[in-house]
């Protein structure tokens, strides 16, 4: 599948170049205008490539207004999380209205990694995969705009 989605997804260097300061603007110009929107926004930066997620999170951070993006990074669950349901840190994260987070990571692959590593077994896999579409759904119904990116190297 990975393969797939790589064929025909370079720009030119001058290309992209030549297109990021109009780019800068427009995203800067979107996230103030959404201080007044009825909606937040989520950014999910995940994948394979972590320097590289790293340096998109650390590129957001140069383009917009830090004042009004909040930054979260989930590594495995503290002793004190554990006692709460999965998704309760990522639950507790959101933005309000009119605001946006960008996220390092994703609940989706802490399960995964958690299943690779032997800490959840296939049934509670499964459990947990069914509360992640089931939050996603309702971020979307609550009016989050949620953008989840994947990065392969």
């Amino acid at each position: 599948m990975l393969e797939a989605a790589e064929r025909g997804s370079r720009i030119p260097r001058k290309a992209f170049e030549a297109a990021l300061p109009e780019l800068r603007t427009a995203l800067l110009n979107a996230q103030f205008d959404l201080g007044q929107a009825p909606f937040s926004v989520v950014v999910v930066v995940d994948g394979d490539d972590a320097p590289g997620c790293q340096r998109i999170l650390d590129g957001l951070g140069e383009w917009l207004d830090a004042r009004r993006i909040d930054v979260a990074a989930y590594g495995p669950p503290r002793e004190a999380e554990r006692r709460y349901p999965f998704l309760h840190r990522y639950w507790n994260d959101l933005p309000a209205a009119g605001r946006m987070s960008a996220v390092l990571g994703s609940w989706s692959t802490s399960v995964v990694r958690d299943r690779v590593l032997g800490e959840i077994d296939a049934a509670e896999s499964e459990r947990r995969l069914r509360h992640v579409e089931a939050f996603e759904r309702a971020l979307v119904a609550d009016g989050v705009l949620l953008l989840k990116f994947w990065f392969h190297v």
